[in-house]
């Protein structure tokens, strides 16, 4: 991704008849919420849901800023935080050289080829321009 893109990639709008509701809902959200390879504000707003000041409704334009200062805003832990990808993706690597080798097909052939998405990158990088 280019340093040039918008920040924003994404929304996320939750509501309900009632606050308590809709915070139920944005914490069931930010927990099935995945974007990989770049950091996004999810630590923030899983850790302003746990805050009481916020559950509350006990707001002002300047608590986040108080809070952020005074370290109260610290990231919540997550069992699915420590997913490791690194396993899962030797896992899948070796679920797919078995059906290679079920279908005839030598382990580890094929590798190193890079798939339309891989190659339309390295294009645009070559080009030094983004891509569309």
């Amino acid at each position: 991704m280019s340093i040039h893109y918008d920040p924003m990639l994404a929304k996320l709008i939750v509501w309900a008849a009632t606050r308590d509701k809709a915070l139920e809902r944005l914490g069931r959200a930010l927990a099935e919420m995945r974007i990989e390879g770049i950091r996004t504000t999810v630590p923030l707003y899983k850790a302003l849901l746990a805050d009481a000041d916020f559950r509350a409704g006990r707001l002002d334009i300047g608590m986040l800023d108080r809070k952020l200062a005074a370290g109260e805003l610290r990231p919540v832990a997550d069992a699915d935080d420590a997913v490791d990808l690194p396993l899962i993706a030797a896992a899948v690597a070796h679920f797919e050289d078995a059906a290679r080798v079920a279908a005839g097909v030598p382990p580890g052939s094929g590798r190193g080829q890079r798939t339309r998405w891989g190659q339309a990158a390295r294009r645009g990088a070559l080009r030094g321009s983004a891509w569309s």
